[in-house]
């Protein structure tokens, strides 16, 4: 009898592009689930966030739209592209999580941040020198070394350091599932 030949299905170009799936569909889910917490934590529970809080966002927002274009690609078949995009997904996340460090030095002390690390908020959309002043007597100053929330230690960038590092981990292992 002949042996039956594996399909195109089982061969290593279908198994990059199941991996390369799963790998935007990971970072998609994490980017949005990281960015509507933050949301959720400043609108809602009313957690105002200082000027480097703000930085963390853009690398999760980054990883968001990469993911959601890889995707895209992967629709199409460019699986090269797909994976030069699952690089700097993996990049961002690294660069995010160095952002988060940078930030926990600051709230524990063991470097000293930006003078200018404060909310701008309404200050920032005053047009003349009267509104200047009222805005910067009503809003509140946000300073980077002062967390505004911790459970057992944990403030908000030391999870963001956290959630950015897990995040790298299960992509690149999502990308080595056989």
């Amino acid at each position: 009898m002949q042996k039956l030949k594996k399909s195109k299905i089982w061969s290593g170009s279908h198994r990059q592009f199941k991996n390369l799936k799963l790998a935007s569909w990971l970072s998609i889910v994490g980017a949005i689930g990281v960015l509507a917490a933050v949301m959720i934590a400043q609108y809602i529970l009313g957690y105002a966030p200082c000027k480097i809080c703000i930085w963390q966002r853009w690398p999760w927002l980054a990883v968001a739209i990469m993911g959601g274009v890889s995707l895209l690609l992967l629709r199409f078949n460019f699986l090269r592209l797909s994976k030069f995009l699952m690089g700097l997904i993996i990049l961002s996340l690294l660069v995010g999580a160095g952002i988060a460090l940078y930030h926990v030095g600051i709230e524990y002390h063991w470097w000293a941040g930006p003078v200018t690390c404060s909310g701008g908020g309404a200050a920032a959309a005053a047009t003349d020198l009267e509104s200047l002043r009222r805005a910067l007597t009503a809003a509140p100053v946000v300073f980077c070394d002062q967390p505004a929330w911790q459970f057992y230690g944990l403030t908000m960038a030391g999870l963001n350091l956290l959630l950015s590092l897990a995040l790298v981990l299960l992509i690149v292992l999502s990308l080595m599932v056989v």
